[in-house]
């Protein structure tokens, strides 16, 4: 099996983020032309993204050292990528984690009550995520709930929204 190379400048302590984000505003443009027997159109779709609940934190470390779920090379037409995924469960509310309960066979559940109105959401886990989050733990909408990749906990790395003097 051939080996990933992660030599991007990255250190295993360094920190990446994922938010989870949405269109907030979208505008269509276009432009075109017809002369003599030829036309020319040149059409995009403008979108402005912002962040949807809780961004969610890891270190590099965190990345090297779990299996991902599965991995592909796209694109032909400017430039290659390699993509490598791992899959996460992500919470769809702002809740309290009310129980954890491991079944037999290869499924966790995993229940949160959302703190607006008290509604109960159970998630089937496969076993192959680990839930992160015990009984009695807060919980965002968009927070990574489950995975084979151990996220930051927010709660104790809370971001200054500034740099270190000399930075």
């Amino acid at each position: 099996m051939p080996s990933v190379s992660w030599d991007f400048g990255m250190v295993d302590t360094d920190w990446i983020a994922f938010p989870v984000c949405k269109a907030v505003e979208e505008a269509d443009w276009s432009v075109g032309a017809l002369r003599n027997e030829g036309s020319y159109w040149r059409q995009k779709n403008w979108v402005r993204w912002g962040t949807s609940g809780t961004i969610n934190y890891f270190t590099v470390s965190a990345f090297r050292s779990a299996v991902h779920a599965r991995s592909r090379t796209k694109g032909v037409e400017e430039g290659s990528e390699n993509v490598i995924a791992w899959d996460a469960t992500f919470s769809t509310r702002d809740g309290l984690v009310e129980r954890v309960v491991e079944l037999p066979g290869e499924t966790i559940k995993l229940t949160i009550k959302r703190d607006s109105d008290g509604h109960r959401h159970t998630w089937t886990v496969p076993k192959d995520k680990t839930v992160r989050y015990c009984p009695r733990s807060k919980v965002g909408r968009c927070q990574v709930i489950a995975a084979s990749v151990r996220p930051l906990l927010t709660a104790r790395h809370p971001c200054s929204m500034s740099f270190p003097p000399g930075m």
